[in-house]
C-alpha cells in the first residue's frame, strides 16, 4: 500500500484494502449482510455489546452496510471495515474506530468476530492491521478500548496489540437491549506504544 502520510481529520478517506495473507480488511459488500446477521443472532456475542437490539434483525445489517458505514466514512467520524478470511474473502467480523472530535487526536476502537471464526487469532491480526493504518493515515496519538468486565476474549486481543489496561469504570456501560448496567474495563494505546511494539516484532537485520 502506498502511503501519502498522515491526513487531516477533515479530508475524506477512501476505504483501503489491507491484508496480511490470513485476514483482509475491506469495504462492505451487500453479501456481507447475511453472515453478519447470522453472527449477531448469537446471544453470547451480543451480550457484550451495548447498542445492538435483541433479537437482532437482518434489517440492521443491511442498514449498517448500505447507509451507516458509508455516511460515517464520508463524515470522517468513524472508519469501519469488514473483516474477511483472506482465503475466500468472506465476511467474518467487523473492526473500526470512531471519534467524537478528531481534533483531540483520540479514537475509540471496536471489533466483533463471528463465532465460527474464533480460536485462530483472526481478530488479533485484524486489529493489528487496523492500527497500522490508523497511525499512518489518521491524526491519532491515542486509541481507547473499552469492554464489559469479564470479556476476556476482547481484552486478550487488545493486550496482544499493545493496549494497557488502565482501570475499571463502575456501571459505565448500559446494555440498551435489556437496560442493564455493567462495569467497564478501559485501556489505552499510545502512538509510542505502537511504535515500540512494532519495533520488538520486527526481525533483527542479519549481516549474512
Amino acid at each position: 500500500m502506498v502511503s501519502n502520510g498522515e491526513r487531516s481529520a477533515t479530508d475524506p478517506l477512501p476505504v483501503p484494502r489491507l491484508t496480511d495473507g490470513v485476514v483482509t480488511l475491506r469495504g462492505y459488500r451487500p453479501e456481507d449482510a447475511e453472515p453478519m446477521t447470522r453472527g449477531l443472532q448469537d446471544w453470547d456475542t451480543v451480550k457484550w455489546l451495548t447498542s445492538l437490539p435483541w433479537p437482532y434483525p437482518h434489517e440492521e445489517s443491511v442498514a449498517w452496510i448500505e447507509a451507516v458505514v458509508p455516511a460515517k466514512w464520508e463524515a470522517g467520524s468513524a472508519h469501519w471495515f469488514c473483516v474477511a478470511d483472506a482465503a475466500d474473502d468472506v465476511y467474518i467480523g467487523d473492526v473500526g474506530l470512531r471519534t467524537n472530535d478528531p481534533d483531540t487526536r483520540t479514537w475509540e476502537i471496536g471489533y466483533i468476530l463471528v463465532p465460527w471464526a474464533r480460536g485462530r487469532g483472526a481478530m488479533t491480526r485484524a486489529v493489528g492491521l487496523l492500527l497500522g493504518w490508523v497511525f499512518e493515515h489518521l491524526p491519532c496519538d491515542r486509541v481507547d478500548w473499552g469492554a464489559a468486565v469479564g470479556n476476556h476474549a476482547s481484552l486478550k486481543v487488545a493486550e496482544a496489540n499493545g493496549f494497557r489496561l488502565e482501570g475499571t469504570r463502575r456501571q459505565a456501560m448500559l446494555r440498551q437491549n435489556d437496560q442493564t448496567r455493567h462495569d467497564e474495563w478501559i485501556a489505552g494505546l499510545l502512538r509510542e506504544d505502537w511504535g515500540a511494539l512494532r519495533a520488538e516484532s520486527e526481525p533483527l537485520a542479519s549481516d549474512e
